[in-house]
């Protein structure tokens, strides 16, 4: 028998970083206000504005978060060519207790990512799922 190939067909890098800095007042009023504005979701409820990160309350948060996409592509994509990668949207979740964030899929992204305001250290956890349909 000859030796297989084995391939890494969909490698899925997981890019993780911490915000050197705390949270302003103004940011965290911002979040919390925020949850007085928002619809019903699979499990939990999310903001009604899907480019939260387009308010002045978070224009250094957004900052931070386009240089992580800067440094992703650099680090991860490795582009031959001069290329830029952006956020298209953004919007807030809030998953009480007793809640969960439904599985779902991006399927339009490059990249997707999540930033935590305040969690249960213990409860924040990723399942991760990808979906392969081989036909022989």
């Amino acid at each position: 028998m000859k030796e297989p190939i084995i391939s890494g067909i969909f490698p899925t890098p997981i890019y993780m970083t911490n915000m050197d800095r705390p949270f302003t007042k103004q940011e965290l009023q911002f979040v919390k206000n925020q949850k007085n504005y928002c619809q019903k979701n699979a499990g939990n409820i999310n903001s009604k504005d899907n480019y939260i990160l387009n308010n002045k309350e978070f224009k250094n948060i957004k900052k931070f978060l386009d240089q992580c996409c800067k440094d992703y592509l650099k680090k991860i994509i490795c582009p031959k060519n001069k290329i830029d990668i952006y956020i298209t949207q953004s919007w807030l979740n809030y998953t009480e207790k007793n809640q969960f964030h439904h599985q779902h899929s991006h399927p339009n992204s490059v990249v997707s990512g999540v930033f935590y305001f305040n969690c249960d250290k213990k409860m924040k956890k990723f399942y991760f799922q990808n979906q392969i349909v081989i036909n022989k």
